[in-house]
């Protein structure tokens, strides 16, 4: 044992004050709402006084901050009729949610899932919001695919109904004083109905089956044929999104690329990969609407530039849905009866 360190007076004294420590026990408060902020360590005033400096500034910066604020919205891939509705649709998206405790107005507590599904919801113009980004002071932007009226289908069959024509004014009594319309061109007549197949619908860009069409846009859009006779209503997808993509591909590329005119298309069936382009020039095509369109669009441009001005005028088909051949008939062919 060290002794002597143990009789050295000042480690003596050392002890004797260890032993005789006190510590001052703190006297909770007595209050509910003093024992309420005391276990929360708001017991003293300068805890509560940063606490309410915090409180303030969260507050301000939820709330008032300026530089926080959504200021608007960048549309992109919509036509000005769609974006202005769009834009209208963000207002009051961000109107409607201005009194939750964490404002959408916000740019920290916007939600891109939320105004999507409302987007969705609300915009029948709008097929998908393909990418959305919050900007640090307040801006937004949006990139949307447009859903727009391009083909009419034509599901197989033979029921018709009478579709009456858009309504308009009776023409003027011939020996009346006044007439109807405009000066110069003749009045209006009212229109008799005309029968329109009951198996035709707007089909969408977005494949999407609209309502069934009018007498009106039956030319205005390029018809798809379904020979199958498939069960749809509206609403639904007609296409996958494969089959979707080829189809839109062809539609835009076959004139600007190959000079070729498109008159109408034709699959046997939604279930079929298989699609039947025909063409003004009095051909028609087969693809696999599985496939790469760019590649195959580009090995028809192949054959058909490699093709005599005579084989152009007489082709009947080409089949290009296998991968390393393609089959061209002609007309005067065994392969060209029945097609």
């Amino acid at each position: 044992m060290d002794t002597k360190r143990f009789h050295n007076p000042q480690y003596k004294s050392q002890i004797q004050a260890a032993r005789n420590y006190k510590r001052q026990a703190r006297v909770r408060p007595e209050g509910r709402l003093q024992a309420v902020l005391y276990h929360l360590g708001l017991g003293s005033w300068k805890n509560r006084a940063i606490a309410v400096l915090i409180l303030g500034l969260l507050v301000y910066l939820i709330y008032f901050a300026g530089f926080l604020k959504v200021k608007g919205i960048d549309v992109t891939g919509a036509d000005l009729n769609v974006t202005a509705q769009v834009q209208n649709e963000f207002n009051s998206f961000i109107r409607g949610r201005v009194g939750l405790v964490f404002p959408e107005s916000n740019i920290l507590f916007f939600s891109k899932s939320k105004f999507t599904q409302y987007l969705l919801s609300s915009n029948y113009g709008v097929a998908s919001v393909t990418g959305i980004k919050k900007h640090l002071f307040g801006g937004i932007s949006l990139q949307i695919s447009q859903r727009f009226p391009l083909y009419v289908l034509e599901i197989a069959s033979q029921q018709t109904q009478a579709v009456p024509t858009q309504q308009s004014a009776p023409a003027a009594p011939v020996n009346s004083n006044k007439t109807s319309g405009t000066p110069g061109k003749p009045a209006s007549v009212q229109q008799q109905p005309s029968a329109v197949p009951m198996n035709y619908y707007i089909l969408n860009s977005d494949s999407t089956i609209g309502s069934q069409i009018t007498a009106d846009q039956i030319g205005q859009l390029i018809p798809l044929v379904d020979t199958a006779q498939d069960q749809i209503k509206p609403g639904d997808k007609f296409l996958n999104g494969g089959q979707n993509d080829f189809l839109n591909y062809i539609n835009s590329n076959a004139n600007p690329k190959l000079s070729l005119d498109v008159v109408s298309y034709q699959v046997p069936g939604r279930a079929s990969n298989q699609l039947i382009v025909y063409f003004k020039q009095g051909f028609k095509v087969l693809f696999n609407s599985s496939t790469d369109p760019q590649e195959y669009l580009g090995r028809l441009q192949k054959i058909w530039l490699q093709l005599s001005q005579q084989q152009q005028s007489t082709l009947v088909y080409l089949d290009l849905r296998f991968e390393n051949n393609a089959y061209a008939c002609y007309k005067g062919s065994p392969c060209a009866t029945g097609n």
